[in-house]
């Protein structure tokens, strides 16, 4: 019988016969007892029958150790795979760039470059917020320029209104609001077009507080922007 080796060894052939396999076991046995060319009968003895079965049964039980062997086998070469795997991770790059340590690389580089971005963004926004700050203050200065503006208008309005004089008693200012009101309501009366005069009563109304630290004079003008206000109202009803 050839030896254990060669024949487990025929179970890795990709041409295995299992019934070839078999007639060379029992050629092999019944050689041992003969040599004639014919297989005599006591090849078919119990005994020999028995010896047969024992030579199979034995090569079960090594065929079973091999199985288990190779399951093992399989078992510790893919545990070494990730032992090696563990220990490709943890190399250095003498050993070549793997493909994990590429997407970390690649992922190192994103976290990088997020933070550059980041910073300019950073920068970017605090530049902004010095450009905003010059944009209130040029708003603010705006609006300073309208205001001066429009405290000028009432000068200008204040001078218009009254008759040129550097100075007024109160009696002189009374006078001089009675004739403004009078001249108003006249115009208005008269006027086809009142529009434009209303503008200009609505002016003066915006006034009323501009006398109101001079205690001689607040009162009157109190009265002449309560009267002139009773009258716009009256023209638009």
């Amino acid at each position: 019988m050839a030896s254990t080796d060669e024949s487990l060894s025929m179970f890795f052939d990709d041409d295995f016969n299992a019934s070839t396999y078999i007639d060379k076991l029992v050629s092999s046995i019944t050689s041992q007892s003969s040599t004639n060319a014919t297989t005599p009968i006591s090849a078919y003895s119990k005994t020999s029958l028995t010896k047969l079965s024992n030579d199979i049964s034995h090569l079960i039980t090594h065929l079973d150790y091999y199985t288990n062997e190779l399951t093992n086998e399989n078992l510790q070469r893919k545990l070494d795979m990730l032992d090696k795997s563990n220990a490709i991770i943890s190399s250095s790059e003498d050993n070549g760039t793997t493909r994990l340590q590429y997407h970390a690389h690649v992922l190192n580089n994103a976290v990088l470059s997020l933070q550059a971005e980041l910073a300019e963004i950073n920068k970017q926004l605090d530049d902004s917020s010095i450009n905003n700050e010059a944009i209130q203050k040029l708003i603010l200065l705006k609006q300073v320029k309208a205001n001066l503006h429009q405290v000028l208008k009432i000068f200008e309005l204040v001078s218009n209104s009254l008759a040129l004089k550097q100075s007024y008693t109160v009696d002189e200012f009374q006078t001089a609001l009675d004739e403004l009101f009078n001249s108003i309501k006249k115009q208005l009366e008269t006027s086809e077009n009142r529009d434009k005069l209303l503008e200009h009563v609505d002016k003066l109304l915006q006034l009323h507080n501009l006398f109101n630290h001079l205690s001689k004079f607040n009162p009157i003008f109190r009265k002449f922007i309560t009267k002139l206000s009773n009258e716009r109202d009256s023209y638009k009803k």
